[in-house]
């Protein structure tokens, strides 16, 4: 993709955070972050404050249906990575430090959990294994570096 073909959208809040529908939440392990996903396909990034208020990081654009599953794909200082799953089959991986979908896939199946598993043969690759087929998806982890 060339940055001519580059879209970004750009998410103006007012004094209050954007409301919507919940059909998925994520907490990141080190209670610093909350992740929901919503009926319309949007992902919201919640920062948790010292007072345990919730302050809106980021939207993420990438579904076109109800996000009804989230997981990590890694967390670390550099960087933080999260997978999403929609009701129409289509799976992104984020970055969340930028908000940017690093890789996107539409497959046959509704998936309903996602267990994240990071591997390394002839390379790093994350594996997802999805329900409720069972189903093991790859991604090249040198994408998310």
């Amino acid at each position: 993709m060339t940055a001519s073909n580059l879209v970004v959208p750009i998410v103006v809040w007012g004094r209050t955070a954007p409301t919507h529908c919940v059909a998925s939440i994520l907490m990141t392990s080190d209670m610093k972050k909350v992740v929901t996903g919503c009926n319309d396909g949007q992902i919201c990034v919640w920062d948790i404050l010292d007072n345990w208020q919730v302050h809106p990081q980021n939207m993420l654009f990438g579904h076109s249906t109800a996000v009804n599953c989230l997981a990590m794909g890694s967390h670390h200082p550099d960087h933080s990575h999260l997978i999403s799953s929609s009701d129409n089959g289509e799976m992104c991986l984020w970055d969340l430090q930028d908000g940017r979908c690093i890789e996107n896939v539409k497959t046959s199946n509704v998936h309903t959990s996602i267990q994240v598993f990071i591997i390394s043969i002839n390379g790093p690759w994350i594996s997802l294994i999805t329900s409720p087929c069972s189903r093991i998806n790859c991604c090249r982890a040198e994408m998310c570096a």
